[in-house]
């Protein structure tokens, strides 16, 4: 038994759609989880300008401090 080429073709075609089903769910996942890995990276930088806030905040204590001592 031979294949035509529009067998083939036409093989190739539901190998093509079996595979980009299969691959579907795989890509949204991967999208989720850049989205979810930007959003950390948002909330990353907005953590390190609070924690640079509360740095000068320590440090005006700390001077506060030093002058109630003298």
């Amino acid at each position: 038994m031979s294949l035509t080429n529009e067998d083939l073709l036409a093989i190739s075609q539901l190998l093509d759609t079996k595979l980009k089903s299969e691959l579907q769910p795989i890509k949204d996942d991967m999208q989720v989880m850049k989205d979810d890995i930007q959003s950390m990276k948002d909330d990353i930088q907005s953590m390190k300008g609070d924690i640079q806030v509360l740095k000068e905040d320590v440090q005006i204590l700390k001077e506060d401090v030093q002058i109630l001592k003298e």
